[in-house]
């Protein structure tokens, strides 16, 4: 797969660049095992992971052909969660009633993913904080859908955009470090982090995505690529990891 070029140098002396290097190596490593875990799994693989790995695969260059997955996904007409399809092609919409049959979480990232369709509404910003002070898997889709929100141009005040992006990431950050990091829960909370990091004011001192994290989802790194056997979590795993290289977090 592509190799990212360090953003930040890294500094010329013996040890210093040895442990740079090692530190890229084993996280290209890490990645490389574990899609050849998934694609081992051929037609098998989790459905819902289909559409992340096509936006890992734009985003990030993935070394994965998805041209078979993603046609046999879309000849499912009756797929239930089609809508959410949208993110592996445009050209898929669903009316904006089928988007009200959604609730609780699914109901606001689909939202999210046709607010350029349909008017978001009025009471987003009061949706989205109630979803984050939930915690848990309600606060890491309350920052995608804050997310797909910003990068789909939709309408949103942009103050209060960086006020909502700010406090979902002091969550983010306090329910990582009461969690197992190397869980589902914590690397999707890594990932949600990482996603809020352009949106976020510059920090000084304690980075916001910390190298001891990264370090213990590569040492959770199943025997045969996997993340505890659970495509999920892989495919989450992954997605840090290309984060992680994009973002110097080690270095």
């Amino acid at each position: 797969m592509r190799r990212f070029r360090f953003r930040l140098f890294c500094p010329i002396i013996p040890l210093i660049f040895t442990a740079c290097y090692l530190f890229e190596n084993k996280i290209d490593r890490a990645i490389d095992r574990a899609t050849d875990y998934l694609k081992g799994k051929g037609p098998h693989i989790q459905t819902a992971m289909i559409p992340m790995l096509n936006h890992l695969k734009r985003e990030y260059d993935l070394n994965f052909d998805l041209k078979a997955l993603n046609e046999n996904l879309l000849m499912q007409k009756n797929n239930p969660q089609r809508a959410f399809l949208r993110s592996l092609d445009p050209s898929i919409v669903v009316s904006h009633a089928e988007i009200l049959k959604f609730r609780g979480i699914d109901r606001l990232t689909v939202t999210a993913l046709y607010c350029d369709l349909y008017t978001p509404p009025t009471d987003l910003m009061q949706s989205l904080r109630e979803m984050a002070n939930a915690g848990g898997y309600s606060l890491t889709h309350a920052a995608l859908a804050l997310f797909l929100y910003k990068s789909r141009n939709c309408p949103i005040d942009t103050s209060v955009f960086s006020q909502e992006a700010e406090y979902q990431a002091q969550k983010l950050r306090f329910l990582i470090k009461r969690t197992n990091v190397a869980s589902d829960l914590g690397i999707e909370a890594i990932v949600s982090l990482y996603l809020a990091l352009p949106f976020l004011k510059p920090t000084v001192g304690e980075p916001l995505v910390e190298p001891a994290w990264i370090m213990k989802i590569l040492n959770a790194q199943a025997p045969d690529g996997s993340w505890h056997q659970n495509d999920h979590t892989t495919v989450l795993a992954i997605w840090a990891l290309l984060e992680s290289k994009r973002n110097n977090t080690l270095h």
